[in-house]
């Protein structure tokens, strides 16, 4: 094709995909938004024989349920052992029933929604050693107009969670306070989340109406533990994510929601890039040889 013609060629269908781009219909951006978030345990294991506890099963566990989500009917609070301060637990919402609702705008600051407790007791028996927890927030557009009327898709999580009930004597595997040994630890592996680690937040991309959106969960303390503490709960990731639990204590962690326009991508892991980048290393080096022989 003569080059002139070419060119001609190139402009015109560059032209035309500017002016199809302008013709493009774009929703506003929204603004406000309502949320709900739902949360229950769909099954858990002990220490004693590892029986599965559902909630419609939890004979011969030692894992006492309550607090139970009425949208998921599933316990939002398990307890388990013996102590002279009572049980040891492990809840979500479990004084709403794992359910919270609220409203927040795009792009502001998170808002606080419920509060993960562990309230970690002195006990004995049979103990809780790890456990899956379901939550589902359900956002709805709310401004600007031209947004309202249609609920997001589901934004789902599974959390699964890996438990160890350490020994109250030294040596701790996890940084404990003086003379209050041994902080317990959970290891928490969230399916259909990406984790930032400059911000401590587990992400989830969306479109609504064409708009790019990212649901951004923040859980206080929640950070990498070191490769012994993802051990010693038994989890086959020595990069893990979780946190730890004092002795003794009611541990409150607290979990808030925002709304960004801003999607979350992860950073590949420097060993990746490395393969990457020696596997172009070597596609060079292979159109080298090609163009010497």
């Amino acid at each position: 094709m003569n080059k002139k013609i070419m060119n001609m060629v190139i402009t015109t269908i560059a032209l035309g995909g500017m002016l199809c781009a302008t013709t493009v219909f774009a929703f506003p951006i929204v603004t406000d938004w309502s949320y709900t978030i739902d949360s229950g345990f769909m099954s858990w294991t002990n220490s004693s024989n590892s029986t599965i506890g559902t909630p419609t099963s939890n004979v011969g566990t030692g894992i006492t349920t309550s607090d139970f989500n009425t949208l998921l009917s599933n316990p939002s609070k398990l307890s388990w052992g013996t102590g002279t301060n009572g049980q040891s637990s492990f809840s979500v919402g479990s004084a709403s029933g794992g359910h919270v609702e609220g409203n927040l705008l795009t792009d502001a600051a998170a808002v606080n929604t419920v509060q993960v407790i562990h309230n970690n007791q002195p006990i004995s028996g049979t103990t809780l050693t790890s456990a899956v927890l379901f939550d589902q927030i359900v956002l709805n557009a709310t401004a600007p107009a031209g947004s309202v009327g249609t609920v997001t898709p589901n934004q789902t999580l599974n959390f699964f969670i890996n438990y160890v009930e350490t020994p109250n004597a030294t040596p701790c595997v996890a940084n404990s306070p003086f003379n209050n040994p041994c902080n317990d630890i959970f290891v928490l592996d969230v399916a259909g989340a990406g984790f930032n680690p400059l911000d401590k937040s587990l992400n989830q991309n969306f479109f609504y109406q064409g708009n790019p959106y990212n649901a951004e969960l923040f859980i206080s303390g929640l950070d990498y533990l070191t490769a012994e503490e993802c051990n010693a709960a038994g989890s086959s990731n020595s990069h893990c994510l979780g946190f730890t639990t004092v002795e003794g204590q009611t541990n409150n962690f607290q979990v808030s929601l925002k709304i960004s326009t801003e999607q979350f991508f992860p950073v590949p892991e420097p060993s990746i890039l490395l393969l990457f980048g020696a596997g172009l290393c070597g596609m060079g080096w292979m159109n080298s040889r090609r163009q010497q022989a």
